[in-house]
């Protein structure tokens, strides 16, 4: 499963507001070379390394378990951290599932355009809005369990992270802004982003550029899953005033 090319600051990350609390990312360590950091995200790390086993096992389901030879390690470490974020998922919800559901949403600002015509640029402008609030790369990789773990594990793997992106050479660090769409996909909602992964499934997942052609409760699935990511975000907030 190739990892698709994730949308992330276009600016100085150090000046782009969290919706958490502030995190003294700590510099990579010596022996955290870039050789080890590119073999980590070719062979190891992917876009969906915080769905649960549910989430992961259903995808799975849906794409036929389609899965080249070449990416069976990856998919071995993702069935094996899907577990763990099944089992932190669990003590959000015991820990913070009321707040979540309670939290109050503002209205979201939807920014729509194509892939590489200056809509990440715009997220993140508006990001340094410190009237707006804007989700972080962590944030959106682990959806379900970021209230609970982001003071402990990007403190872990911020070394084991790539220092750029390898398409444009922009710097990467689990505190820049994020689109929510990759929150979605690692909630398990529907989305186009899945055709990177599965690409011979393509013209079942790009339906989901518009939704004109969503069938059942697809389109109620990605809504529920952008509310609870949502709530979460402004349950944050509350958790930490």
């Amino acid at each position: 499963m190739p990892s698709p090319p994730i949308d992330l600051s276009l600016v100085d990350p150090s000046g782009c507001p969290m919706t958490g609390p502030p995190i003294d990312y700590p510099a990579p360590p010596a022996g955290a070379t870039n050789e080890m950091r590119d073999f980590l995200s070719r062979h190891l790390f992917s876009p969906l390394q915080g769905m649960t086993a549910g989430a992961w096992r259903s995808l799975l389901r849906q794409n036929r378990y389609a899965i080249d030879p070449p990416y069976w390690p990856r998919a071995a470490f993702q069935s094996a951290i899907s577990l763990h974020n099944s089992a932190f998922a669990r003590l959000e919800d015991a820990t913070y599932g009321s707040r979540v559901a309670a939290a109050p949403i503002e209205p979201p600002i939807f920014i729509l355009g194509h892939w590489r015509h200056g809509t990440t640029h715009l997220h993140n402008l508006l990001a340094l809005d410190p009237s707006l609030l804007a989700p972080t790369l962590y944030q959106t990789l682990y959806p379900r369990t970021f209230l609970t773990t982001e003071r402990v594990v990007p403190r872990l793997g911020q070394s084991l992270l790539l220092r750029r992106r390898p398409y444009d050479d922009v710097a990467l660090g689990f505190g820049v802004p994020n689109e929510d769409e990759l929150a979605l996909v690692n909630d398990g909602a529907p989305s186009p982003y899945l055709s990177w992964v599965f690409p011979r499934r393509a013209d079942r997942h790009d339906r989901f550029l518009t939704f004109r052609k969503a069938v059942g409760d697809e389109v109620a699935s990605w809504k529920s899953s952008l509310l609870r990511f949502l709530s979460s975000g402004f349950a944050l907030l509350g958790k930490t005033h």
